[in-house]
């Protein structure tokens, strides 16, 4: 006798490494949710059919049928990103290349469930993952932003500043020798920057707030997680992303109630349910740095016992649409 199908109410879009799918799928099976999430870097190994005018996804996994079917389905966490970074790196063949824009496409185009909740929607990240709009969007709303611009040379607007940081406008992974990296933020007096040609690669250039604390803001609808990000017991000088697995701490703070409510417009302005805002506080201001809407959080769980993972899971079984 054929089994009837598997009908979900979550859908969840990550890679089968993604430690913080993990914690979201250990909560949503305690609460005894229906979901079924889909690694991007396994559909390979399942049957998919999309029938856009429903909208309706079938899949089947092993001896298992699903049917993810717009009636039922509550929510979507979306945890893959929008860019292909990495597609057109050497010594990849033209069958993977094929296959990751393909795919990558395939889970966009999910997108025709549109009347459930998304956390976040393939167009809003592409959108929220514009530093610039970021930037624009955070001033709007009043917070404080360090002068910026975003340029192939080295700003004149910034000579008069201590230091300047400087970033890549987009994540920019590259391939060494066969090994992968990540370019962080670097920071340069103006004279010693004003020697460098720049004139290749456009960067985003930046009054560098030092000294400084950093915050980890996490916000999940209307839930906020902050926290002081400190090396030893002191504040990090640079990038905090490069001392993330040395010896860096993480403490629960309190944000001002007005901060507070400007971060949340911002996902609001954005279109954001989740977003990882990195603010600094700067001779006792703070100011926005920027938002990731498909942001990490694992890694501050186990020093502030926040429960980001049990939020996540219980807004997806909430559902009711796109409605922050």
């Amino acid at each position: 006798m054929q089994q009837p199908d598997v009908s979900p109410e979550v859908l969840i879009l990550s890679n089968s490494n993604d430690f913080s799918t993990d914690h979201v799928c250990y909560q949503l099976h305690r609460l005894g949710a229906s979901y079924l999430r889909l690694n991007r870097d396994e559909l390979d190994h399942c049957e998919v059919r999309l029938i856009p005018t429903i909208p309706q996804l079938r899949v089947k996994r092993d001896d298992t049928a699903y049917c993810v079917d717009s009636s039922r389905l509550k929510s979507i966490y979306f945890r893959a990103p929008v860019f292909l970074r990495d597609v057109y790196q050497p010594n990849i063949d033209l069958l993977e290349q094929l296959k990751r824009t393909q795919w990558a496409s395939f889970i966009r185009n999910l997108t025709v469930f549109e009347k459930c909740k998304w956390i976040n929607s393939p167009q809003a990240t592409y959108a929220a993952e514009m530093k610039a709009l970021q930037l624009y969007k955070a001033n709007g709303i009043g917070l404080k932003v360090p002068l910026t611009e975003i340029a192939n040379s080295v700003p004149h607007s910034l000579a008069e500043c201590n230091y300047i940081a400087v970033k890549t406008i987009d994540a920019a992974v590259v391939n060494k020798d066969g090994k992968q990296g990540f370019i962080y933020t670097n920071f340069y007096e103006f004279e010693e920057l004003s020697k460098c040609s720049m004139r290749e690669v456009p960067s985003i250039f930046q009054k560098a707030l030092v000294p400084k604390v950093d915050l980890r803001v996490t916000i999940i609808g209307d839930t906020v997680y902050a926290a002081e990000i400190t090396n030893s017991e002191e504040d990090v000088s640079g990038d905090w992303r490069l001392e993330m697995n040395v010896n860096l701490k993480y403490k629960p703070v309190e944000l001002p109630q007005q901060i507070a409510s400007k971060c949340k417009a911002l996902l609001r302005e954005l279109d954001l349910v989740f977003g990882g805002v990195d603010l600094i506080m700067y001779e006792g201001e703070y100011y926005f740095v920027e938002v990731n809407p498909t942001g990490e959080w694992a890694w501050l769980m186990p020093q502030t016992a926040f429960g980001i993972d049990e939020t996540i899971a219980k807004l997806l079984i909430e559902g009711h649409g796109n409605d922050k």
